[in-house]
């Protein structure tokens, strides 16, 4: 079932074997900018440039919860692969993780510059990516609510970001530069932990993305 956000306030969800409208969600107050599906599909999000995020039940149409934390208008949300965590990126320059069972914020991640133009989780949920408005892409440990480290390569902002299906490569594309720029994320065994360790930084510039499933 597609989700749109549209200037007029409202989110549109669509049958898209017969393209009708099914229902039609009102509670924003501005711009609809983004939306997502939960994995489970039980869940959608919508950000809006009224500052907030809202959370519906796709089913019923209902409002399930107003979450409120950014202070400008936010551009992008994404849920975790396993539903229980939904991350929003603003023009605040933060990025808000909350919990969209409860819808209690759960941490403010501060350290973008500009706008958060995207962001995305690695397939096992452990990283978070967010591209913004310096040209460059931060990674975080959602877990630990802490910066991991910045990868810069782009010199003009982030639009597009995705990782890999083995969560090893982050692809991201700019605006200006029009060219994906790859970082491969390498991962080594740990002496003290039981799980590896990513060391990150290496990357490549490439005309394509690496395969058809990295969009």
């Amino acid at each position: 079932m597609p989700g749109s956000g549209s200037q007029d306030h409202t989110v549109q969800l669509w049958d898209p074997i017969s393209d009708a409208s099914i229902a039609k969600l009102e509670g924003h107050s501005h711009v609809v900018t983004t939306v997502a599906f939960s994995p489970d599909g039980l869940c959608l999000a919508s950000g809006s440039e009224d500052h907030t995020v809202r959370l519906w039940d796709p089913i019923s149409g209902a409002s399930i919860a107003k979450l409120e934390g950014h202070s400008r208008l936010v551009w992008t949300i994404a849920f975790s692969p396993d539903g229980l965590c939904l991350a929003s990126g603003s023009l605040d320059s933060t990025i808000q993780l909350w919990n969209p069972i409860s819808g209690a914020s759960i941490a403010k991640l501060e350290g973008d510059s500009g706008l958060v133009e995207m962001v995305a989780f690695s397939p096992d949920g452990v990283h978070l990516a967010s591209g913004s408005g310096d040209g460059a892409v931060q990674l975080w440990g959602p877990i630990s609510s802490t910066s991991l480290t910045k990868l810069k390569g782009h010199s003009d902002w982030v639009i597009a970001i995705a990782f890999s299906p083995d969560g090893l490569c982050l692809a991201s594309g700019s605006c200006q530069d029009r060219i994906d720029i790859c970082f491969r994320l390498r991962t080594y065994p740990s002496e003290y932990h039981s799980s590896s360790t990513l060391s990150y930084g290496t990357y490549f510039k490439c005309s394509h993305v690496l395969s058809p499933s990295i969009h």
